[in-house]
């Protein structure tokens, strides 16, 4: 009778291994679908923006993709390939009512930064030129060289030449299979780091909640997202331990968001010593994408430049320099202080609010957990830990960092995360490369 029952219970423990995924897709996909179809029914109206609420149904695809991958990767025990397969399978058929549009052209909203870029790409792409022109675009005297964030123009001009210069929706629909596989990795990925402070659920469940605020900076064609993805793409090549990839995107991240330089080099440090060969190129790779913007200054601009010059915005505003300091300084501080709380008191709106309470609170518990893990084990690391996170947090802090929330705080927060497993692996394991990469 006990063999009976044993043979029994690893029948039905098969079975359930065999089935349980499929259904638990199911369950996943057929509701969305229906949700999909009923929002893009509803709610278009022949639009022609990049992202509003006639967009909503283009966040339901995504957003159950990830989680059905986190329910297969930590409670199905899938292997990472099964779980990025099932998940592209299943926001493809949860997107297929939302398919006519793909031929559709779109446009930015006039006046913002994404109307910039776009502006930027456009003429890259008909000119045939790796010189965006800032100034000539800008109708200002100051110059050519970079006077915005400097490499999101470069995607999005890359993907104008495979669209024949032309935005469509189709381009929408590319950056959010790329949210989604990459966001799935990550899953994956953390899934296998138990040693991580607060646990590899917590953490995933952070970026999990990031993923809606993720989708509206793509659709509106902000930086934000893709320089998250260059982070989340660095710390995986550095968990393969494929080294020159992963210094390669660490500098990417900072060339779609200068703010986050700081950041790459510190990380970079912790890099460098784990790798077992090929340093020197390494290390010229990453220099090279790091000095991209000095490169495109001097080039094309003639100045030894390196941030983004936005000395235009003052002249553009009519202000004078005491003015714009007043305005952008000292005016928004407390307005944005909250933000980094979830608390949008100067554009409230329903819709951020939940976007921001899905990913803020979690934010806040990460790095509690991360920054007492390095203040146990190595104090000065800590202290530089802090000295970072305010270099990071200063430039929305002062400089009128309110708009399109919360783009700065899933940015900061995201770098802040990163920068906090490259500084644990190192005090943790005293920069073995045996032992350091046993965290990351």
């Amino acid at each position: 009778m006990k063999d009976i029952l044993t043979r029994m219970d690893k029948s039905l423990d098969s079975f359930v291994k065999q089935f349980a995924p499929g259904w638990l897709a199911l369950i996943f996909i057929l509701p969305s679908m229906g949700l999909t179809y009923v929002l893009d029914r509803w709610l278009w109206k022949d639009f022609k923006i990049s992202n509003g609420e006639e967009m909503l149904a283009f966040y339901v695809g995504p957003m159950t993709a990830v989680l059905l991958a986190f329910c297969l990767s930590y409670f199905g025990k899938m292997s990472t390939s099964r779980v990025m397969i099932a998940g592209l399978v299943a926001c493809l058929a949860i997107q297929l009512p939302l398919f006519h549009h793909i031929p559709e052209v779109y446009d930015y909203v006039s006046g913002t930064d994404s109307h910039l870029y776009q502006r930027a790409a456009n003429y890259m792409y008909e000119h045939k030129t790796l010189c965006s022109y800032d100034g000539h675009l800008l109708g200002t005297n100051i110059g050519n060289h970079y006077l915005y964030q400097p490499g999101y123009k470069y995607y999005l001009a890359a993907l104008l030449f495979l669209t024949d210069g032309q935005l469509f929706r189709v381009i929408q629909f590319i950056g959010e299979l790329f949210i989604l596989m990459t966001m799935i990795s990550l899953v994956c990925t953390l899934r296998k780091e138990r040693e991580i402070p607060g646990g590899p659920v917590l953490v995933s469940l952070f970026f999990i909640g990031m993923v809606p605020s993720l989708l509206k900076s793509m659709l509106m064609g902000l930086t934000e997202w893709l320089a998250i993805l260059m982070m989340i793409l660095s710390f995986l090549t550095y968990h393969r331990r494929w080294y020159g990839a992963c210094l390669v995107f660490l500098g990417l991240a900072a060339f779609v968001r200068q703010t986050f330089v700081p950041v790459a080099l510190v990380s970079s440090f912790f890099v460098f010593p784990v790798m077992e060969k090929n340093k020197g190129w390494n290390a010229l790779a990453f220099s090279l994408v790091l000095c991209l913007p000095f490169l495109h200054n001097y080039f094309f601009a003639g100045k030894l430049v390196y941030f983004a010059d936005y000395s235009w915005w003052a002249e553009r505003m009519s202000m004078t320099p005491k003015e714009y300091f007043w305005f952008s300084m000292v005016e928004p501080y407390e307005l944005v202080f909250l933000q980094y709380f979830g608390i949008d008191v100067g554009f409230f709106s329903i819709t951020n609010e939940i976007m921001s309470l899905l990913f803020i609170p979690l934010g806040w518990v990460v790095l509690w957990k991360m920054g007492k893990a390095l203040l146990q084990h190595e104090t000065l690391v800590f202290w530089g830990w802090l000295f970072l996170a305010a270099l990071l947090v200063m430039p929305s802090l002062a400089y009128n960092g309110t708009a399109c929330f919360p783009r700065f705080q899933m940015f900061n927060f995201s770098a802040l995360i990163f920068l906090s497993l490259y500084l644990i692996g190192a005090a943790l394991f005293h920069n073995k490369a045996d032992n350091a990469t046993r965290l990351l």
